[in-house]
This record gives C-alpha cells, structure tokens and sequence, in this order.
C-alpha cells in the first residue's frame, strides 16, 4: 500500500507556483533575449571586398594583416600580392592604392602607413601617398612589420626563404632615419610579435614558447608557462597591458593519432605571467588546421575576438573567458586568417581565405576581407519579484534597453544607459508583463 501524501495547502501552493512561475519566468525572458541578442546568423556587415592574395597555397597572413588607422576612418587590406588598399572604414570606399604588401600598420598619429616592399619596409604618407621613408633590410622576405605604439620604432620580422612564414629574427629599427636600434635572433622560428601599449615590452610567440622582452636594452625578462608541442601565431597585449592573449595550435607531427591539429588560447597576467584563464576552443575534428590564426582585444578590453583556421570567428568576455558569441562559415568557405578592432570600439574586420572555384594545388588562394559592427549580446539576467537585472556587452559608449509583447511588434525603450558611469553594463527592469521580450541596442554604433 502506497503512503498517502498530505495535500498541500492552497496558500502553500499558490507560493511555490508563484516561485516557478517566475523563475520559468526569468528563464523564459533570458532564453528569448538571448536568442535576440546571440543569433547564428552571418557577421552584421557594413561592406565586403574580395581579392586574390596571399602565398601560393598558402595561408594570406597570422596576425596584424588588417589595420584600422588611429581615429577609426580608414582601413589598410592587402589588395594583392603587391598593392595595399586604403579604404574609408564605414562604407569601403577606396581612398588609395599603395605600392607594398604583407602587415600594414599605422603610425600612432595616423600620418604613416609601413609597408613591406622589395628588400625594404617603406613608411608611406598617408595624406598624399609619397614615400616618407625607405628602411632597407636586405633580401630576406619581410612577414611582420608594426610601429611601436609611440611611434619612435619600427619591428620588422624577417625569416628565410625556405621557412615562411616563420620568423627567423625581430629588427627594431627607428622611424626618424630608418636606422637599426636591436636585432634579435632566434634559435627557433617565431610565429608572432607586439608590442605592449607603453612600448616598454615586446612579445614574441614560437614553437613552444611565449617570451617577454624588455625594448631599451632586449633582455628577456620572462618566458611565460610552455607551451609543449604548440606554436604560438597570435599575441596581443590588452589596452591596458595588463594582459597579454597567446594564441596557436600544435604544430605537424605532435598529435598524430587524433587526426587533427588542437588549437589552444590562453589569457596571462604580464607582471608575473600568472595565467588568468585558459579558452575553451572547441577541436573541429573535420579540419587538420584548428589553430588561432588572429587576435584583437576591443578597445575597452573586456571582449577578445578570436580568428582560427576552423572556419570560426569568436568573440570571448575577458577575462574569464566565456564564449559570447561565434560566427562559422561552411569548410569550402575557408578560414578567418585576421582580425582587427576599430580603435572606438564599434566595428571589427577580418579578412577570410579560402580556395576558389577550380582551385589548382599550389595557385593563389581567394580572399575577401569585410567590416562589420560590433555585436551587443545579453550575458546574464536575474529576476527577483517584479524586478530582473539584465546584463550585457559589446557595442559601444551608449545603450537602449527596449521592451515588446512580441518580436514582430514595437519596441519601446524602457531604459538609457551609459557604460561611462559603471564598469558593468546592466539595467534594472520592472516584469510587469510575463509576456515581455527585452533587447538592448547601442544606437552609436552607427557609423
């Protein structure tokens, strides 16, 4: 004989049924705002170009292979194996058409754009596209070149032949006369390079390891955790230099017996090289090449977004590393090879390659490179009665919380917010309505 259960009272009742129904309630607006907020859908691009660039059958770039200027109005792209492509940043329109190729990079005040050229690196005007100044390097090809962030140095990494796209050494030359400060060569290759915001460190990312150098007189000041069997391609150091992001994958011969190529993603404390957390990237197993190809951090710092050789392109929350958002194009498409953040926080590039329509092995790759605004997308809500808390990120300086009974229906602001009053973006809300969707928009970024 089954116990008989005492039949809850109505008032009990009625409690219990009044706490689930508003958690389903909170549940129920979270899981709509955020499909709102977190749809898988294509990048929001502001315009798109495509071009053939790039190695012969090789990958168009690792790192710093985009660049938007200081203020945020111009992009620099590779527009072939040859020319650089000056563009307006919102809307593509071309500006100019620069002999050189490879990393472009802005001067700090935005008047000079370095290029790679034939056995020298160029500083080109920008205002009227004259050469500024010509550094010469010798024969050996040139993969990485990028101003310092005071504008006084230039790094140019330079590699052999016959190991591209490796570097086989990092030159610090100066941008008044173009002469040489430093060398540092290296008894690996090396993958990557940046340097920190107050242009006091460098890093610099190779087979197995991550290094820390100190730019007035080149001592390495640390290694940071190793990284066995990986190759670090992407570095970039926070806004405010207090973090430093490593990126790669293994490299050919480590992991045989998976079939793939991991890839990994770190985030570290550049005072003691502490690691603060390590990604979560997902292997993807129908790819041999799954490693971080690209890495940028938004101009607040507490977003990082991520360009990978498995056709994905992430934006994670620093620096915890929660996945906020990803955008995956088809394995025929190709892979996003890099990344940049406008310097405002509004818009983000990546350039893609993949192989076109009757491909031949060993033949240039197809690419495209487009701009895009940066997504805002919820990260949390709680409610507590007749009132929730919503949080959310991205987007930039301005920030509508709008409400409807509907999705298809009108949206009506129910709160402004402004990310210059607190470091966290969240609105409190009164859930009048258990029918109520809620998105928030940042109506600034618009270009």
């Amino acid at each position: 004989m089954k116990p008989r259960v005492p039949r809850e009272s109505k008032s009990n009742l009625a409690v219990r049924r009044a706490a689930v129904g508003m958690w389903v309630l909170a549940q129920v607006l979270l899981v709509r705002v955020g499909r709102a907020a977190f749809p898988l859908s294509p990048p929001d691009n502001l315009w798109r170009a495509g071009s053939f660039f790039g190695w012969p059958g090789g990958p168009v770039f690792f790192t710093n292979g985009l660049a938007f200027s200081p203020d945020g109005s111009l992009l620099a792209w590779p527009l072939d194996q040859a020319r650089t492509q000056l563009s307006v940043a919102s809307n593509g329109a071309p500006v100019r058409v620069f002999n050189g190729w490879g990393t472009p990079s802005f001067s700090p005040d935005g008047n000079r754009l370095a290029l790679r050229g034939n056995n020298a690196v160029n500083l080109w005007r920008v205002a009227d596209g004259g050469l500024d100044l010509a550094i010469p390097v010798g024969e050996n090809e040139m993969s990485l070149v990028t101003f310092s962030p005071d504008g006084t140095l230039v790094a140019i990494g330079q590699t052999q032949s016959n190991a591209r796209p490796y570097l086989t050494s990092v030159g610090l030359w100066s941008t008044s006369d173009g002469t040489m400060i430093r060398s540092h060569a290296f008894d690996q290759v090396m993958c990557s390079f940046a340097f920190s915001p107050d242009s006091k460190f460098m890093a610099t990312g190779s087979y197995d390891y991550a290094h820390l150098y100190r730019i007035s007189d080149g001592a390495l000041l640390r290694d940071f955790l190793s990284f066995t069997g990986l190759g670090i391609t992407a570095l970039a150091f926070s806004p405010d230099g207090s973090m430093l992001a490593v990126g790669g994958a293994a490299y050919e011969g480590v992991f045989p017996s998976v079939g793939y190529v991991p890839a990994f993603l770190s985030l570290f404390r550049v005072a003691d090289g502490h690691t603060i957390s390590t990604f979560d990237v997902p292997a993807n197993v129908t790819n041999t090449q799954s490693g971080i190809t690209s890495l940028a951090f938004s101009a607040d710092g507490k977003e990082l977004v991520s360009g990978s050789a498995d056709f994905a392109l992430r934006f994670w929350r620093v620096p915890d590393g929660k996945l906020l958002r990803r955008y995956v194009t088809l394995p025929t498409s190709g892979y996003f090879a890099a990344v940049a953040m406008s310097p405002d926080g509004r818009l983000y590039v990546f350039g893609q390659s993949y192989y076109p329509r009757g491909y031949v092995p060993g033949g240039p790759q197809a690419s495209s490179v487009a701009v895009a605004r940066v997504p805002t997308w919820i990260t949390g809500f709680a409610a507590n009665g007749q009132s929730g808390i919503l949080e959310w990120t991205g987007g930039s300086s301005l920030y509508q919380v709008q409400q409807a009974t509907r999705l298809a229906g009108d949206w009506v602001t129910v709160a402004t917010v402004t990310n210059a009053v607190t470091s966290a973006n969240r609105a409190t809300l009164r859930l009048t309505n258990p029918a109520a969707f809620f998105r928030v928009v940042s109506p600034t970024n618009t270009p």
